[in-house]
Formats: structure tokens, C-alpha cells, sequence
């Protein structure tokens, strides 16, 4: 079985207007071949039901391209982005499950046979390729680029990239962006910027434009009129001509929440910027066919910070008393411990009895519609990266999801402002007894800096331990080694630490709610 992108073509939406979608054939044994014809909404919608339905084998798909601004979806990046389409789809169909799930099946009601895909398909010219996505993006003078579709269809006649641009199964490659050097615009030089470091100018003009020129030239006259004062302002005003007749670059890098620097690419959101021009370019080299995977610096220091986040998490409840934890008071059935540490930060614990199943202590706790129910400071969170879960490796725990997060707080009380988290997240599940761990930990994340008035947390560990007592039954064990840093009022303190340990009992609160139960993901059910 595979499948191959073919096209992507312009479509009339039924309201009028139009838009494009991506064409992919289908080849399984003993079929037909199929032509399948959808807008990248739609195999978005598949993939969250796949995610939602199988989260263990979703992980270990190819990445889904991400979602990216209409006005930077050039030519390329929507090839880049059918192809990776394609990699994804083949990867489900390949699975028996997956391809069960009711989304993918309708993806797949939706094929005609490639015999009368051909026979009735008729390019469009180049104007209407054109308009189908000028169009869906607004108008020309809203984009950076002409915002012209690349067509592969008919077949026969497609042109194929290179094989160091084709994507691979890597976040940055396939979220439709290309790969290191192109950022996805146009081919090396296509852009104003050659790949030999003369940004498409000639030679000759390249030289005019090199500062050094301009001083050897400006040295020259002040010398040629015998005034020593002369030649040395020449000479400083050689500088500085030349430093501004340097060309400004049309399309400046990127800057993203998580932007982060790796071999001469600046990685923005998952994407590459432009490197310098000097700067060779080589095509990464990804996993294929099962191989090994390469990973990088980032996801090295994320999984160690994840590691370091469990054991502190484990260890914290491992006779807190004999590890600095001082009995606080007990509240609605939740007992309250704190812990001041040298540095003057108090951190908190909360250890209770959830009369739900462990699975639906998780899950209460992920819906947006419980989070600010839970914690009343809370403002917004936001992923910044997924890693793969399987580089995480951790004795009788299997890692679950494994992220970089930066979440805001609001203030709890004047003179307190609003906080901010930035750091790995990490959720993993015990086998044995069906136990799961959620723990965070601060990490400094290249290009994420907090929003304007909001003071950076400084977090230990947080997070909580879910251990089932029965089949409707769950201890949870709650931690925050947080210190907020700035200036906080210990009469602010008294109050937040303390309340913060007794999420215990209002998860509890919440899973009386038994139509909440639905909610539990199938891996944290007990089997």
C-alpha cells in the first residue's frame, strides 16, 4: 500500500469563493488505485480524531504538518506540505486500527477511481491557479509573495523537487516548510539570495557595495588632496557609507515563541529562517524505513529536564517528612504540607482521596473548561514544541506525551503581578498498577521570553502523582517547588501556597461529575 501526492488544485467552495486541495493517490493490493481530493482542514480533522481515538500509536506516525499563516504558504511549502500529507496518510492506512477510525474512512469514501479521476480532470490555466489562492489568502497586496499554486497533475507531467528537498519525518520538515536554507520560499538564488553568498547581485556590483571599497576609495581621494584630517574622515565616512549601502535582506528571519539556533538555521515555531548566504547548506539526514532517528541538542536537554522532573517528582513523595516537609493543616479531606526552602521560597504539597477513576483525575484536569476552575490564577497555556515521547525512557514508566510549554498566570493580589512558565512538560503512565505521573520543570527555551509585565517562575518540580485505589478510586499526590520570584508579601504567600495543595480537592469536586467520565483517555483506563 502507498500513497502519493499528486496535486494540489483549486476548488469552489459551496458558498461561494474559491480555495484549493491537495490531490493523493492511493495504491493497495489487489484495488484500484483511488484519487482523494481534500482541503488540508480535512486531514487535519483525521488526524485530531486519530490522536484522540489510538494517542499511543499516533505518537509514533510521522508528524502531521502543522498549521502556518495563509500569507507565508508559497508554492513550495504547499507541495512540501502534500507530500507530507502523504507520508502521514500512508503511515495510518498502514495500521488496521487507525485506518478504522470514522474520520479516515471518510476521507477515503470521499476516492474515485484514478482511470476517471484522469478522464475528467482538467488542468486549469495558470490564472485560475493563481486566483484559487490569492483568494483564500486576501489580496495580493496582503501577501509577501505572488501566491501561485504549483500543480503536479496530469502525473506524467509533474517535475519532482530534488531529493535533499522532499520531506522527511521530522517536525521541521514536515510542517510544510523546507528544508535547511530554503525556508520553503523558492529554490536556492530564486530569491535574491545566491547559495554562493552573492545574494544574486553581479560580481562587479557586489564589489561597489563592499565596504572595504568604499574606504580604499575615500583613502585615496584624501590622500590625492595632501590633507592628513581629510583622509582619516574620508576613512570614517568610507565605513559607514559602506555599512549602509550594504543590501537589506527582503525576507528578515522569523521570530517565533520558540525560536531556537541549530547548525547556522535559526528555528522558528519549527520552522527554518533564512541562514546567512556564506553559510553552506546541507540537507539534514532523517530516519527512514525504521532506522534510527537522529535527534538534536533541544530534545536532548528537554528529555533530561523531563527525566530530572519524574525523579524529583517521586522523590518529593517518598517520606516528604524526613526530606524538609513540614505538616501545613487538612482541609476537605486533603492534608496540606509545606516546604521553605534556603533561598526563602515556600513550596507546597496536597495529598487527598478522589473518588473517581484515575484515568478521569487526568482528564479533568486537561479540559480547558476546568483549568481556570482548578487553579483561579490561571490565564492561558500554550504548547511550544512536541518531542517524541519515545526518547524518553524511564524503568516500569512509559512516557506518554512529552512537550515544551509556556503557560501565564494572573496575579493573585496587588502589589503581586502576573507570572510566567516556560519549561518541558512531561505525562507518564505506570503498567503495573495504572498509575500516571504529570511533572513540569522550568527550562530556558531560546526566543520564548515572557510577555511584557509578567515575571519568569522559577519551578523546581510540579506537577501530581495518580495512584489508583480501586476501580473507582484514586490517591493523588500534588507538589509545586515553585519559586515565583520578585517581591511577593509573606501575607500573599500564606494564602496561595496552601491553596494552590488543595487542587486535591477540587479535582474531587469536579469528578463528581460522572458525565465528565467519558472524558478518560483509553490508555489511562484500567484494563
Amino acid at each position: 500500500m502507498s500513497v502519493r501526492y499528486i496535486a494540489i488544485e483549486p476548488c469552489t467552495l459551496p458558498a461561494g469563493g474559491c480555495t484549493y486541495v491537495f490531490a493523493l493517490e492511493i495504491t493497495r493490493s489487489a484495488r484500484e488505485p483511488i484519487v482523494i481530493r481534500h482541503r488540508y482542514s480535512s486531514f487535519r480533522q483525521a488526524a485530531l480524531a486519530v490522536q484522540a481515538q489510538q494517542p499511543l500509536k499516533a505518537a509514533t506516525l510521522p508528524p502531521f504538518p502543522q498549521k502556518f499563516p495563509l500569507r507565508r504558504q508559497t508554492p513550495l511549502f504547499l507541495v512540501k506540505r502534500g507530500r507530507a500529507l502523504a507520508s502521514y496518510l500512508q503511515a495510518v492506512l498502514a495500521d488496521e486500527s487507525l485506518s478504522a477510525v470514522d474520520h479516515v474512512q471518510q476521507l477515503l469514501r470521499d476516492g474515485t477511481p484514478k482511470a476517471d479521476a484522469a478522464a475528467n480532470h482538467n488542468p486549469p490555466s495558470p490564472l485560475t491557479q493563481a486566483e484559487a489562492v490569492v483568494r483564500e489568502v486576501g489580496t495580493p497586496q496582503s501577501t509577501r509573495s505572488p501566491a501561485v499554486c504549483i500543480f503536479a497533475s496530469p502525473p506524467p507531467a509533474a517535475t519532482p523537487l530534488p531529493r535533499q528537498l522532499e520531506p522527511v519525518h521530522s517536525p521541521e520538515a514536515t510542517n510544510g516548510y523546507a528544508q535547511e536554507g530554503n525556508n520553503g520560499y523558492a529554490p536556492e538564488g530564486a530569491n535574491g539570495y545566491a547559495p554562493d553568498g552573492t545574494n544574486g547581485h553581479h560580481p562587479l556590483q557586489q564589489l561597489m557595495r563592499h565596504p572595504l571599497t568604499a574606504l580604499a576609495i575615500s583613502l585615496f581621494i584624501g590622500l590625492l588632496c595632501g590633507e592628513v584630517l581629510l583622509a582619516l574622515g574620508s576613512c570614517i565616512l568610507g565605513i559607514v557609507a559602506g555599512g549602509l549601502h550594504t543590501p537589506p535582506r527582503d525576507d528578515p528571519p522569523l521570530h517565533g515563541a520558540n525560536g531556537r539556533h541549530h547548525g547556522g538555521v535559526s528555528h522558528v515555531n519549527g520552522h527554518h529562517a533564512h541562514p546567512p548566504p556564506s553559510v553552506e547548506k546541507e540537507p539534514k539526514q532523517a530516519a527512514r524505513g525504521g532506522g534510527e532517528e537522529e535527534t538534536d541538542d533541544s530534545h536532548r536537554v528537554a528529555v533530561e529536564a523531563a527525566a530530572e522532573a519524574l525523579r524529583l517528582l517521586h522523590e518529593a513523595f517518598d517520606q516528604p517528612e524526613t526530606r524538609g516537609w513540614k505538616p501545613h493543616s487538612t482541609r476537605d479531606g486533603v492534608q496540606i504540607l509545606v516546604h521553605v526552602t534556603p533561598s526563602g521560597a515556600t513550596w507546597g504539597m496536597g495529598l487527598g482521596e478522589v473518588c473517581a477513576p484515575v484515568g478521569v483525575v487526568y482528564a479533568v484536569q486537561e479540559l480547558d473548561e476546568c483549568k481556570r476552575l482548578l487553579d483561579k490564577q490561571f490565564d492561558r497555556s500554550t504548547t511550544l514544541r512536541a518531542i517524541p515521547p519515545h526518547l524518553l525512557s524511564i524503568d516500569g514508566w512509559q512516557t506518554i506525551e512529552l512537550s515544551l510549554a509556556q503557560s501565564l498566570y494572573k496575579s493573585p493580589a496587588w502589589p503581586v503581578g502576573p507570572r510566567e512558565f516556560c519549561g518541558v512538560r512531561v505525562i507518564a503512565r505506570r503498567p503495573s498498577d495504572g498509575a500516571v505521573a504529570v511533572a513540569l520543570r522550568s527550562l530556558d527555551v531560546p526566543g520564548c521570553a515572557p510577555p511584557a509585565g509578567h515575571t519568569r517562575t522559577d519551578l523546581t518540580c510540579g506537577g501530581y502523582l495518580a495512584i489508583p485505589t480501586g476501580p473507582e478510586s484514586t490517591l493523588m499526590k500534588y507538589v509545586n517547588m515553585l519559586d515565583p520570584k520578585g517581591s511577593i508579601p509573606s501575607s500573599v504567600v500564606k494564602i496561595t501556597v496552601p491553596d494552590r495543595a488543595m487542587v486535591v480537592a477540587r479535582v474531587r469536586k469536579i469528578a463528581q461529575d460522572r458525565a465528565r467520565w467519558s472524558c478518560a483517555p483509553e490508555w489511562a483506563k484500567l484494563s
